[in-house]
């Protein structure tokens, strides 16, 4: 019994747009709240980290009171390390000129201030240079403190800022990957929910897989239970009702084959013993002096020949009845292959010299061979075949017989001269009871049964067997098995 834990009653359509929705509600949900720690973490830091947009132009006043108290001396480029301590260079640029315009130090080195003249118009003021702003402090005489020796050149941005580059990459990575939440939680929260998704699917269908790999083995005691208003709830519903259907039909054909077996074993028995009643008194009238009435003597024979028939045929029914039910292992021996096909041949060569057949033999690489054979299955598949063969050819034709090794299998061919194999009879010879026209209008006796067992015996042994035609027109039947060695 196959049980699985109830879930949803929802169709499959629902169960995914559902599936759905909550991937983008949980993704904004964390998302949002991804954004609020965020904010509420810049606002806690935001008066030590961040400073504000106008934060460099209120520190002019004091690098002003800086330069004024220093005076000339700042135009020496010794002063540079101590006006880069006043200045907060981090977002600040200066460029220190003389009275000429000349640019004597400072961290920005473009050119503003063409000429001395521009340095008188522009003193204490601030303008606008390419998205900057610069402000100009005048470097005055030490000694009188109104003669002009210099100018500072302040460079800065009207921006938000920050007290150190920490703090700018933290804030900058921070903006800069702010679009990224939304996605990497969409992702996220897809691999859960499909996951829980696919799971709900694939139990089930692991059940039917399971289901169907139980009746491919006939094993049919078996019950999916999967408690699901959805599609594959109906589908192991369906699969049940199913497999009830087909246990009942394959239990009704279990008992009219079994009844057919019965039948074909009461049958033979019952045939047997009234034919073997016959044959003794038409063997008994012949062994009698009756050569007077020779049309006696022949019906006779016509008794004594049709009951032998039927008892074979009996046999047969019967031994191909047990055949299809026989589990039973090869009963291997050894075997010199060669010497028993030249063995089985001889006996063969009566009946074909009667009509001047003559019997061929090759036995190409697997002379002098040795093997584990089940002799008594080889034994019935060539008679079988080579019995065929004797009856269908004609007089002063020829059966060949090729014997080869290959690919750890033994082949056996066997052809003859005669009228081969016509039309539907190749699709069906080996079929049970299958008898081609020429089979039935002729006197042989044949049963239908002989390609059939040796076929069967064959895949017993791991082989099988084909039927054909030569290209001469005659018949051509090839069989193999698997070679067996010593263990």
């Amino acid at each position: 019994m196959m049980k699985h834990p109830k879930v949803s009653n929802k169709p499959i359509k629902v169960q995914v747009r559902r599936t759905f929705l909550k991937i983008i509600a949980a993704s904004v949900l964390a998302t949002a709240i991804t954004y609020i720690l965020t904010l509420i973490l810049l606002i806690y830091h935001e008066q030590n980290t961040i400073l504000p947009a106008n934060y460099y132009e209120q520190q002019i006043p004091a690098i002003y009171k800086y330069i004024e108290k220093k005076g000339e001396v700042l135009l020496g480029s010794s002063e540079k390390d101590r006006l880069e301590e006043i200045i907060p260079i981090e977002g600040m640029e200066y460029q220190v000129l003389n009275a000429a315009g000349d640019i004597l130090y400072g961290t920005y080195n473009a050119t503003v201030i063409n000429n001395s003249k521009d340095i008188y118009y522009k003193l204490n003021k601030t303008e606008g240079y390419k998205g900057s702003y610069i402000h100009y402090i005048p470097v005055l005489s030490a000694d009188d403190n109104k003669t002009l020796q210099g100018v500072v050149l302040l460079i800065y941005d009207l921006k938000l800022g920050y007290t150190n580059n920490y703090y700018r990459f933290i804030y900058t990575f921070a903006f800069t990957t702010a679009l990224l939440p939304p996605f990497i939680y969409i992702i996220l929260f897809t691999l859960i929910f499909s996951k829980r998704f696919a799971n709900g699917i694939n139990k089930p269908l692991s059940m039917l897989m399971t289901a169907y790999q139980k009746v491919g083995e006939k094993d049919l005691d078996f019950e999916i239970i999967y408690e699901s208003g959805d599609e594959l709830g109906q589908l192991c519903n369906a699969f049940n009702k199913m497999k009830e259907a087909l246990k009942h039909s394959l239990e009704y054909q279990w008992k009219l084959e079994q009844e057919r077996i019965d039948t074909i074993q009461n049958l033979a028995h019952d045939l047997k013993t009234p034919i073997s009643n016959l044959m003794i008194y038409a063997e008994s009238l012949l062994s009698q002096d009756n050569h007077s009435n020779d049309k006696l003597n022949r019906y006779l024979q016509v008794i004594h020949d049709n009951a032998e028939r039927s008892v074979q045929l009996v046999s047969q029914m019967q031994y191909t009845t047990d055949l299809e039910y026989d589990e039973s292992h090869l009963l291997l021996a050894p075997v010199n292959i060669t010497d028993f096909v030249h063995a089985k041949l001889a006996e063969y060569e009566l009946k074909a010299s009667r009509k001047k057949i003559i019997i061929t033999f090759n036995s190409s690489n697997a002379y002098g061979a040795n093997f584990y054979i089940d002799i008594e299955k080889l034994e019935r598949i060539l008679d079988n075949v080579l019995s065929n063969a004797v009856s269908y050819t004609p007089t002063g034709g020829t059966i060949s017989v090729f014997l080869k090794i290959k690919n750890n299998y033994i082949h056996y061919t066997i052809q003859d001269t005669g009228i081969g194999f016509q039309g539907k009879v190749i699709e069906k010879a080996t079929q049970r009871f299958y008898r081609g026209d020429n089979a039935r209008n002729s006197e042989t006796g044949h049963s239908g049964l002989g390609l059939y067992i040796s076929k069967q015996l064959l895949e017993k042994m791991n082989g099988s067997l084909t039927v054909g035609n030569s290209e001469t027109g005659g018949a051509r039947v090839e069989i193999w098995h698997k070679i067996y060695h010593q263990t």
